[in-house]
């Protein structure tokens, strides 16, 4: 049986470039990147990295996941197939729109569009926990 590999990430959100880190939660040595913009374009496998994570049902965990990461993942995942075609570039300032949508729900204290329940990835968000240890 194979080992789940949960994922310690984060997410930055440029206009014109998206930029995906996962680190293995045991294993820091074992890492992807993936980077979306004019210069290089990732996006296609970042989209299958994150299908295998449903499919294992793997965890992302991360700082402020639920408010901010999970959702862009989750938006993603639900929205990836209506961007084909479509540049890098292009995908990346939709990403960067989302995000700060997201951002603003936060500022004015707005419901998210995806609560902890409807995440097709499981989360641990740092910033809600205490007392926590993940064993390596």
């Amino acid at each position: 049986m194979k080992t789940k590999a949960h994922w310690v990430m984060d997410y930055e959100t440029i206009c014109n470039c998206f930029m995906a880190v996962f680190i293995h939660y045991k294993n820091d040595k074992v890492r992807k990147y993936f980077v979306v913009s004019e210069f290089r374009d990732d996006f296609d496998a970042y989209v299958d990295f994150l299908k295998e994570n449903v499919k294992n049902q793997e965890y992302h965990i991360s700082y402020n996941g639920l408010g901010f990461d999970s959702q862009i993942t989750q938006y993603v995942l639900e929205n990836h197939q209506e961007w084909k075609g479509l540049s890098p570039l292009v995908i990346a300032r939709i990403i960067y729109g989302y995000a700060q949508t997201v951002i603003n729900k936060q500022e004015l204290k707005e419901m998210l569009d995806y609560a902890p329940y409807k995440l097709s990835i499981k989360q641990i968000d740092s910033s809600l926990t205490t007392g926590i240890t993940l064993q390596r």
